[in-house]
């Protein structure tokens, strides 16, 4: 497990850092005008990409009962992507974007549909504890992008050029990376290619039932993603394009602890699974001890920002961002928040329990949006952080509590619900 932990927090962390490293790029070839736009593209497509990968990876790798073929789970992701495609689409053509907004939106678009097809085949890796080939992925990927992203954005200027060539990486580390190896991990041969493309009467049917299995993780992840943009949203209408650049920029720094947590609970969650069905005790105890990394880890991001938030600012970025350090505070205290809730998160899935995870995550999408409706035409940025703890601290709680609810009340009963 100490193996996989580490190739686990390797991959997140290089990729995590390219796409940190992106935002670099565009900070100083484009200024903060830049990063906007590009903060744009990925909020308004975050959402429906999210709804439409309905947690597929999850759920295939704590199919601990393999009540689905790896098969269904790929074709079910085909098919959603095709509908992404459709209400993206709809989107641009709908909503009033300028025609540079509209190519990024679209760009960006493009990119998530490859990338979750890379997300799928993860799964299967997972549920096999290959977390070594997940790790390589990432490291390729986040890689090549930063090296050819960065050079297509020197020298053409061009941020839809830049986002060309990242689509192109992302499209060969899928098919000659991510595809070739989780072959292997299925049987050791090719035979469910030619079963992926096979149908039958039993197919459509299959289909369905895995899709409304999923559903409410998609509501889940559109929720999560909502509760994330809706202060973006709200800053860029308020306060413009620049300024949410500025915001997303800084709030990238908030990846420095999910990365961490996410790495440790992406490689015990197939554990997590077993755990709950045969020992829930030792669930508990491991789910406890995740909770435990997370405050350690968020406390050391809080303090590095009150005493060098001004350094780190004008270091990765430039001098004018160093002006609001401040607010660097309050985004380590959100990301704090934020892998909590991704902890516990793990724990419910990794528990079977998703339909309660509905209504919690509406609940604080709602306290984030009215805090942000309130808090952001006033005070800019800063209402954004403080709409976004706010929301994030409901969500944590309430996780919480359905947690041990759960478990006190008959730990069994989760295992269907």
């Amino acid at each position: 497990m100490l193996k996989n932990v580490a190739w686990a927090l390797k991959g997140n962390l290089f990729y995590a850092a390219s796409q940190w490293a992106l935002l670099v790029i565009l900070a100083k070839l484009g200024g903060a005008e830049l990063v906007g736009r590009y903060s744009l593209g990925l909020v308004v497509t975050a959402p429906i990409v999210l709804l439409t990968s309905l947690q597929l990876r999850s759920l295939l790798a704590s199919d601990v009962l393999d009540s689905h073929q790896f098969c269904d789970y790929v074709r079910l992701r085909i098919l959603t992507s095709a509908i992404m495609i459709v209400v993206l689409g709809w989107i641009v053509l709908t909503f009033h974007y300028t025609a540079a907004q509209a190519m990024v939106i679209s760009l960006i678009g493009a990119a998530k549909i490859l990338e979750s097809g890379s997300d799928i085949l993860y799964g299967m890796m997972q549920k096999k504890e290959r977390m070594d080939l997940i790790g390589a992925s990432k490291i390729v990927r986040g890689s090549a992008t930063v090296l050819l992203f960065g050079a297509t954005l020197y020298f053409t200027g061009s941020l839809v050029a830049a986002l060309v060539s990242m689509i192109l990486v992302w499209l060969l580390v899928l098919v000659l990376l991510d595809y070739r190896k989780s072959l292997g991990l299925v049987t050791g041969s090719y035979w469910w290619t030619s079963e992926l493309v096979s149908w039958n009467e039993l197919s459509g049917g299959k289909l369905m039932a895995l899709a409304w299995h999923a559903l409410p993780l998609g509501i889940v992840s559109m929720l999560i993603s909502y509760n994330n943009a809706v202060p973006r949203y709200l800053l860029e209408a308020y306060h413009g394009e620049l300024t949410l650049g500025y915001f997303s920029a800084i709030a990238y720094f908030s990846v420095a602890i999910t990365i961490v947590v996410e790495a440790v609970g992406q490689t015990v969650f197939p554990r997590l699974a077993k755990l709950y069905a045969a020992e829930p005790l030792r669930y508990w105890r491991l789910l406890c001890k995740l909770l435990a990394v997370v405050l350690v880890v968020g406390a050391f991001g809080v303090s590095m920002s009150v005493l060098m938030g001004r350094e780190l600012l004008g270091l990765f970025y430039n001098p004018e961002f160093a002006r609001y350090h401040d607010l660097l505070v309050l985004v380590m205290v959100l990301g704090t928040l934020e892998a909590m809730c991704s902890v516990l998160g793990v724990g419910l899935t990794a528990a079977r329990i998703l339909r309660f995870q509905v209504p919690v995550v509406m609940t604080a999408l709602a306290t984030t949006a009215l805090a942000g409706w309130r808090l952001i035409p006033e005070y800019g940025m800063q209402g954004a952080a403080w709409s976004a703890i706010l929301g994030m601290a409901v969500w944590a709680v309430a996780y919480g509590l359905v947690i041990t609810y759960r478990l006190w009340r008959s730990p069994r009963e989760s295992i269907t619900a």
